[in-house]
């Protein structure tokens, strides 16, 4: 059986960054190539190698119900750490549920530069489509945060999805706002720095004129829920109801409508008020024409003009403002970092952040709280990462324990924050502290501890007595 081809997609994004310090890299090592297609069901195999290049490899979920006679769906997964098994059980209970194919690739990195993804999707995509009995008019993306771009220009330059779900994503920089073809999906943690850009999203996508959805789950930058992933790919079935691209089941159907009103009940009982319009709005447009949606219309008009709606776009135009403000103070803090020779004190960085006050309104909770966490959410990656990347890469050390000091107040409980202070201070010879820090870090439970054995940024601590007491602790089994 010859099978459609994929289009190549090409590099013509200039969308290049430095190499994160000390993140997870794709593995070299070539992957095997299997006959997919007999492989066992029900499973998720790991570390398959994609036949035009074995060293991109990705994990392979086939349905309980796959028979290679038939075409199934398929969903692309990207991680943005290369942690393809994480991200493919996070969808194996929905692929099982509804049958479809997932394949999550193991290569996908975000922070970096953008070659190795594109090339970690030419060598899977095609290679799919090739040897597996793929539904061409239903293949997906989804992805994390750099996944989550990276699924949108796959759409983008191929054509050749019906649906992408972005989580915590944003629109690529550069990425000019062509036409799409996919429905869209948007999801992000309400205190999630890229929250207002998955709007963003949500609002070009109308524009566009493509089927849309805007969801939000309570969390920071992370992947969604199982639960929240199965949402999202049962609206896609309804979309592949309407279209005609399966058959219609009038028991699902039904079910779907049913949990996507309740779901509004919800919202709106929690005072989401305009969560509650946005999902009533969304049964209107899914369901009109599928089911009789007149009692759900009659509901939203009277919901848009009630006084909670009045009210909470109040609120919402004071969140904007308050997280505008806020991100104007984080890049102001920046500049005061990169342009002074010697570091600002600390007490004129957290007055220029506003930090006291984030720090209390997160810490009053509701709405404006989420607010304030999406601000503290920004000053943690910009100080905690971004900045503290080039920074060392500078060797400005000086400036990353100001710029991490700050990032460890926002995050105490961030054993990478802690733990680059540590490397930091270590570097500009502040021992007593760098150890202070360290077991911080080892408090706060970090990820591979053996890791203080041979990092470089620490080796002026090795003689230090109170050094080899944590590094015992460190790699004790």
């Amino acid at each position: 059986m010859r099978h459609p081809s994929v289009p190549r997609i090409a590099l013509l994004l200039a969308l290049t960054a430095t190499s994160a310090l000390a993140a997870e890299t794709a593995s070299p090592e070539r992957g095997p190539v299997v006959d997919l297609a007999t492989l066992a069901p029900g499973e998720i195999h790991s570390g398959l190698g994609a036949a035009p290049d074995p060293t991109q490899t990705f994990e392979l979920y086939l349905p309980s119900s796959f028979d290679p006679a038939k075409r199934w769906p398929l969903l692309l997964v990207f991680d943005p750490r290369s942690r393809g098994k994480l991200a493919a059980e996070i969808f194996r209970p929905v692929a099982e549920e509804l049958g479809w194919i997932v394949a999550s690739s193991d290569n996908t990195m975000s922070d970096g530069p953008w070659e190795p993804n594109i090339r970690a999707v030419n060598a899977m995509f095609p290679d799919l489509v090739s040897r597996l009995p793929v539904d061409t008019g239903r293949i997906y993306a989804t992805g994390f945060s750099g996944g989550a771009m990276l699924s949108w220009i796959v759409g983008v330059r191929t054509g050749q999805l019906a649906g992408v779900l972005s989580v915590g994503g944003r629109l690529p920089d550069g990425l000019e706002k062509r036409p799409i073809g996919f429905a869209f999906w948007a999801t992000a943690g309400r205190s999630d720095f890229n929250y207002r850009p998955s709007a963003e999203l949500d609002e070009l996508a109308a524009e566009l004129g493509v089927p849309h959805r805007l969801e939000y789950f309570d969390g920071p930058h992370t992947w969604l829920s199982p639960e929240e992933a199965r949402r999202a790919l049962r609206w896609f079935e309804v979309l592949a109801m309407r279209d005609g691209k399966r058959p219609r089941d009038d028991a699902f159907l039904d079910a779907e409508l049913a949990a996507d009103v309740a779901g509004a009940d919800a919202l709106e009982r929690d005072g989401r008020t305009l969560e509650a319009l946005r999902r009533l709005e969304a049964v209107v447009s899914t369901y009109g024409g599928l089911r009789d949606v007149s009692v759900v219309e009659t509901r939203l008009r009277a919901l848009d003009r009630s006084a909670a709606a009045k009210a909470a776009r109040k609120e919402e135009k004071w969140a904007a403002r308050y997280e505008e403000q806020g991100l104007r103070r984080l890049t102001e803090t920046v500049w005061l970092l990169r342009q002074n020779e010697v570091p600002p004190p600390p007490s004129k960085l957290r007055s220029t952040l506003g930090l006291q006050g984030l720090l209390s309104q997160r810490d009053a909770g509701g709405e404006r709280g989420e607010a304030a966490s999406r601000v503290l959410a920004s000053v943690s990656s910009q100080l905690g990462f971004y900045l503290m990347r080039d920074l060392f890469a500078s060797g400005d050390f000086p400036k990353a324990v100001a710029a991490l000091a700050i990032a460890t107040e926002v995050t105490p409980d961030s054993p990478f924050a802690w733990y680059n202070l540590a490397c930091a201070q270590a570097r500009t010879g502040d021992h007593k502290h760098a150890i202070a820090s360290l077991e911080r870090a080892l408090d706060a439970g970090l990820p591979r501890p053996d890791q203080m054995k041979s990092d470089s940024d620490l080796d002026s601590l090795r003689d230090e007595p109170a050094f080899q007491q944590l590094l015992a602790r460190a790699i004790a089994p």
